[in-house]
């Protein structure tokens, strides 16, 4: 059987990595989550502002979808990020 993969654009913060791949394999079927990790990246993706950085977390997306056939992809934030300090309702 061949394996599902997804693809998450998850902030860098250590807390965090395990929670969101254990949430997407679960909720989702996924056998593997491939992790493209910058920090705060809601908000470097909402302002597009920095287009090297944004090209590169493609690049990166864009690789997982080609070589492990990812069909989904999440896009994480979370209260108390470094990159993106905001009030934890604006993560909800």
């Amino acid at each position: 059987m061949k394996s599902k993969f997804a693809t998450a654009i998850n902030c860098i913060d250590g807390r965090v990595q395990l929670s969101v791949t254990e949430f997407i394999k679960n909720s989702y079927d996924i056998d593997y989550v491939d992790m493209v990790t910058v920090p705060g990246p809601d908000k470097l993706l909402s302002e597009y502002k920095n287009i090297i950085e944004i090209e590169s977390i493609r690049n990166k997306v864009l690789i997982s979808c080609n070589s492990h056939n990812s069909n989904i992809i999440f896009i994480i934030g979370h209260y108390d990020c470094a990159g993106n300090p905001c009030a934890e309702v604006d993560h909800l």
